[in-house]
């Protein structure tokens, strides 16, 4: 398997929220790092930290990639994250994903997204005009797509 179809695989499986299957994909010394929060060291915080964002999104969680580039040990990853809040409301959120593949496992992995762009969806604010049209999945002009498949 390439890094860049462990990552391929993984990001599928955010869909089950299974957190066993989803750290089978995992180093366990590896890290997570949502930018602008402590990273996520090991197994165990990392199943900390990913519950926790299953917890505050119950409905759809689900990474539909829109690019993903394998250079080396290293796949940049364009995400559309699909959030379900509790309220039922249906987040598209623009992510780019950097993930480090070392011995089939993914060592690093570090998401660069908008905090302020999630407050305000969350907040029901009209957002469309904010995120590219990739995050539109309905839309005619969508375009999806993974590069060196």
């Amino acid at each position: 398997m390439t890094p860049g179809d462990r990552v391929r695989v993984f990001c599928t499986d955010t869909a089950t929220r299974d957190l066993d299957t989803l750290l089978r994909h995992f180093s366990p010394d590896a890290s997570y790092h949502n930018v602008g929060t402590r990273a996520s060291v090991g197994h165990a915080a990392i199943r900390s930290a990913l519950a926790a964002q299953f917890d505050s999104f119950p409905g759809r969680y689900q990474y539909r990639l829109v690019h993903c580039f394998e250079a080396g040990d290293t796949v940049l990853t364009e995400r559309v994250d699909i959030l379900t809040a509790a309220d039922g409301g249906e987040h598209h959120l623009p992510v780019m994903g950097v993930f480090q593949v070392r011995g089939g496992l993914i060592v690093s992995w570090r998401d660069y997204w908008d905090s302020r762009l999630l407050t305000r969806m969350l907040r029901g604010e009209e957002c469309s005009d904010l995120v590219p049209s990739v995050c539109d999945l309905d839309s005619p002009s969508a375009e999806y797509g993974q590069a060196l498949m």
